[in-house]
């Protein structure tokens, strides 16, 4: 994914040059026989204008030298390529085992290390010299290669991503000869994050809104439930179904007027079979999506009308009995977000982390679990994640990414081996394109 994110060298000839004349001195010191201390070409949004790269005892040492900035160890993330017979291997995705605690029980979550292979194994040790979670002055990154193989070059990315979404990429590569180290910068890769987001839109949100967007009935003025039976193809909910479908497509791209035309069209459609069935105050636990509205009852599937054999039907949260945060991991997100929006940290918190109690490594197992997990449940803990500013769990995100099929919904529900168990829907789609994409809605007043 790395090398997809970076602009060709040549295009960029200002940077070319600092790479020549980078390389050129690197080669100098080569053989003069020194240690190349590295420093940044262009401005840098990671964390140090100076860093430095030694070989100690067999191991190379990374350290930070002056601080630009308090980057927070859990936004750093990195990768090892190799040369190889004249090529380029980067090896493939596995963790560097256990991860040490830092200071104040920050966990050192760098991970997400391409390195292993049958003859190169890897470990690393962090130095948190300050003990504050952030990588600064004075701490390093010492890593052990196993084995170090002479005149092989190594290249290492360093990538940090920050809170609200920024970050960077910077790669530099090392070879040890005759027991020295040299290091040189490889490339400096900038703006990685919006190309990043360029990718995601192409290739998974971009089949995920047209699969909204084409399945809008004009005849009805609304999208129905999923393609995939002729049951779901003929009824049509106005919550929650066309209510998250209208937020997506108002929100996703506010200058694409078909889009956004569509997501009025809908809402107007819904406010006319709501007012025909005499609806004045509907309530449904995503209203939390953008409006301050503690909707968490019992819920009940209503039939509002029938259209040319169609049925236009809504779920209401207006039943006796409270849904209990405890038992419900999609509750207590959704929950989470309500408090959160009203400034109630500490609420919010409580009740996320009771959602995250019944995450086991595939998927969502709450009170409501009947042998296959529900997709929309790594949604809501993913869009919960972003908004609380708390670390989730990758493989739930590249659960969800699993389960777009080709016409680009998302499946409703998988087991166990994660292969899903039915078909696309709505709703899923819906919340599955507002958590991978986390953009800001126009929220309303209750």
């Amino acid at each position: 994914m790395f090398e997809r994110l970076g602009s060709s060298l040549a295009s960029r000839p200002k940077r070319a040059a600092i790479l020549l004349l980078t390389l050129a001195v690197a080669f100098i010191l080569v053989l003069a026989g020194f240690v190349l201390v590295l420093t940044h070409s262009g401005e840098a949004p990671y964390p140090s204008q100076n860093v430095s790269i030694h070989l100690v005892d067999g191991k190379v040492i990374y350290t930070q030298e002056s601080t630009n900035g308090n980057i927070p160890y859990t936004g750093m993330k990195m990768r090892f390529r190799v040369a190889v017979s004249g090529g380029s291997t980067t090896m493939s995705v596995e963790d560097f085992g256990s991860q040490s605690r830092l200071g104040a029980n920050i966990p050192a979550t760098v991970h997400v290390v391409l390195m292993s292979s049958s003859w190169v194994n890897a470990s690393m040790d962090l130095k948190d010299s300050a003990g504050d979670g952030a990588f600064d002055e004075g701490d390093s990154i010492t890593f052990e290669l196993v084995p170090l193989t002479e005149d092989m070059v190594f290249t290492l990315g360093l990538l940090w991503t920050a809170g609200d979404g920024g970050g960077a990429i910077m790669e530099f590569s090392f070879v040890v000869h005759d027991g020295r180290l040299y290091a040189w910068y490889s490339q400096y890769l900038n703006d990685w994050y919006n190309s990043y987001l360029t990718d995601l839109r192409k290739q998974t949100l971009g089949p995920a809104v047209s699969y909204l967007y084409d399945n809008y009935n004009a005849s009805i003025g609304l999208i129905h439930v999923s393609p995939d039976t002729e049951e779901l193809n003929n009824t049509y909910y106005i919550y929650s179904d066309n209510y998250l479908a209208s937020l997506v497509l108002a929100n996703y791209d506010q200058g694409n007027l078909a889009l956004t035309r569509r997501a009025e069209s809908i809402r107007n459609t819904m406010q006319h079979y709501l007012d025909l069935a005499g609806i004045a105050n509907p309530v449904s636990q995503y209203m939390v999506l953008n409006q301050s509205v503690f909707a968490f009852n019992a819920s009940a599937d209503f039939t509002l009308e029938e259209v040319n054999g169609s049925a236009i039907r809504t779920t209401m949260n207006n039943q006796s009995g409270s849904l209990d945060p405890s038992e419900y991991a999609d509750i207590a997100f959704l929950q989470a977000v309500y408090y959160h929006e009203l400034g109630r940290e500490d609420d919010a918190m409580r009740v996320y982390l009771d959602g995250t109690h019944f995450y086991d490594g595939r998927g969502f197992n709450d009170t409501a679990f009947t042998g296959n997990y529900q997709t929309y449940k790594l949604a809501l803990y993913i869009y919960a994640s972003k908004l609380l500013g708390q670390d989730y769990n990758q493989l739930a995100y590249y659960t969800l990414i699993a389960m777009q099929q080709p016409d680009g919904g998302f499946a409703t529900s998988y087991n166990y081996s994660l292969g899903e168990t039915s078909g696309t829907n709505v709703e899923t789609t819906s919340l599955a394109i507002l958590s991978l994409n986390m953009q800001s809605l126009a929220r309303t007043s209750p």
